[in-house]
């Protein structure tokens, strides 16, 4: 279900789709661009657990997570996966989460500033499978390691994954004007 307000029908964009979580959190549940996961493995190759896939067996809020977990939580759930990864770090469990950079809501203020090892914020775009559109936030990854990691400030870093161009523009024409090989 689109989610539309009155100023999207009067000026003639009802059609656009736009990435909007619903009630139901089925269209904010969506498939991690493989540039990422490359991304991810290349610099924390120790990952190897996902408590949040897309078609979760057992809900990975509710049981312990691995080692060292990759989570792409749906976004309008962010502040319960965030709040377990803090949990989870308190056990020794270290978790990297894709997750919008909402830097004033109420998780980020709470749990992530506090507990946060380390905050990579995307500079590249990304589009999810099957959106036509660019995800209209800032992305960042988040990482949770175990109690006393971080000494003083939050590192706080810019990433821009090698060869996003290749998986985010569809046309060569866009890839040619990217700068992209």
């Amino acid at each position: 279900m689109e989610v539309l307000d009155e100023r999207d029908l009067e000026s003639g964009r009802a059609d656009r789709k736009r990435f909007r979580p619903t009630a139901d959190g089925a269209r904010d549940n969506v498939e991690t661009p493989n540039f990422i996961l490359r991304y991810v493995l290349e610099h924390w190759p120790q990952v190897s657990d996902d408590p949040c896939p897309l078609e979760p067996e057992e809900d990975g809020l509710k049981i312990e997570w691995g080692d060292w977990s990759f989570v792409h939580p749906p976004h309008s759930e962010c502040q319960q996966w965030v709040e377990k990864a803090v949990d989870e770090a308190q056990k020794n469990h270290f978790s990297i989460m894709l997750i919008p950079a909402a830097f004033n809501s109420l998780y980020w203020r709470e749990s992530i500033f506090p507990f946060a090892s380390e905050v990579r914020i995307l500079t590249c775009p990304l589009r999810f499978q099957n959106q036509k559109r660019q995800v209209a936030t800032q992305m960042a990854l988040v990482v949770f390691a175990a109690p006393g990691r971080r000494h003083g400030q939050l590192p706080i870093l810019t990433a821009e994954p090698d060869n996003w161009q290749q998986a985010y523009y569809k046309r060569q024409r866009n890839r040619d004007r990217s700068g992209a090989d």
